[in-house]
């Protein structure tokens, strides 16, 4: 079974390809009931819980945790099971039969690729600890199903360099003038498309797509368009390699003037092009007054100093 990668940017700058699991198992042992012989509860059966997870070779696809307290405490000795967005509780695990058995339904869900229901011999250590199932969800108000855009500006980009340098210019903006981004390197499927549609992305009254890819290869890309015809959003669709390709006129509500512009604040960067990149569209399809600067090119060589642009020899 192929791993799925995700390339996260740790605290210290450097790129990591973290590998994504299908589930995670947890198990009580440390808590105030669970293995506690000598206050009456049975033993946890650590060694079966390593021995099946490492001997059935599912390192990559389920992660295995001992832990402190999962609670409930009135059951003792529970196990924890999340595979593919779905949460199965286990009480009483008191034996190697029964941890033998999570593991024969843990592979069972991995070989047929989808999550199953516990088996018959799982059923009566089985319970929800969290009322998802049974609690009537809230029902939302109409403008909360039908979102509109309130403001703002998302960029969604191939380049960790964009998102980054967005990060730094984000400090640089006015109050009233909100900036966010996306990894389009973290998009794999519409369903995400969907979420990010519901969430920040659904709100910004202005979208930069700046692809590296072919944009038919972007997961949801026609409903992100079809998204911001229906609600009235400028998206901007510019090339991050420079290609002049037809598909990127499928840009919605934007002039073409505009987008020339955005696409030069962009292969310039540097976060003073980002900060006036932000202004510069606000004013001209928000009808905001910030003001802006025109793309200015960075220097290709210089002395840095961190509170200056570009310093001259004199001044360092």
């Amino acid at each position: 079974m192929t791993a799925h990668r995700q390339r996260v940017i740790r605290a210290d700058g450097r790129t990591l390809n973290v590998v994504q699991h299908r589930g995670h198992l947890s198990y009580c042992f440390t808590g105030c009931c669970c293995g506690r012989t000598e206050r009456g509860y049975a033993e946890v059966p650590v060694d079966v819980y390593k021995e099946e997870w490492t001997r059935r070779k599912m390192r990559n696809d389920v992660h295995l945790t001992k832990g402190g307290c999962l609670g409930p405490c009135s059951l003792a000795n529970v196990a924890s099971l999340v595979f593919d967005g779905h949460s199965v509780w286990f009480h009483s695990v008191n034996s190697a039969w029964q941890v033998r058995q999570i593991f024969d339904y843990i592979e069972s869900m991995l070989n047929a690729d989808r999550f199953l229901k516990p088996p018959a011999e799982l059923s009566e250590f089985v319970f929800n600890y969290y009322d998802w199932d049974v609690r009537t969800p809230a029902a939302l108000p109409d403008a909360a199903r039908a979102q509109q855009p309130t403001g703002g500006i998302m960029l969604l980009s191939h380049a960790d360099t964009d998102l980054l340098t967005l990060a730094r210019a984000k400090e640089l903006l006015p109050p009233d003038l909100e900036a966010h981004s996306y990894s389009l390197n973290a998009l794999h499927s519409e369903d995400q498309m969907d979420v990010l549609l519901a969430g920040e992305l659904g709100g910004a009254r202005i979208i930069i797509l700046r692809s590296h890819s072919p944009l038919q290869a972007i997961p949801g890309f026609a409903r992100l368009r079809a998204t911001c015809v229906e609600r009235g959003q400028s998206l901007l669709l510019i090339s991050g390699t420079g290609e002049l390709s037809p598909e990127f006129s499928q840009t919605v509500n934007v002039p073409s003037d505009v987008i020339d512009t955005a696409a030069s604040y962009l292969a310039l960067g540097g976060v003073n092009n980002l900060v006036e990149l932000c202004h510069f569209l606000s004013d001209r399809l928000l009808l905001t007054g910030h003001g802006y600067a025109p793309p200015l090119s960075m220097p290709e060589h210089g002395v840095y100093l961190p509170e200056m642009d570009a310093a001259t020899i004199e001044e360092w």
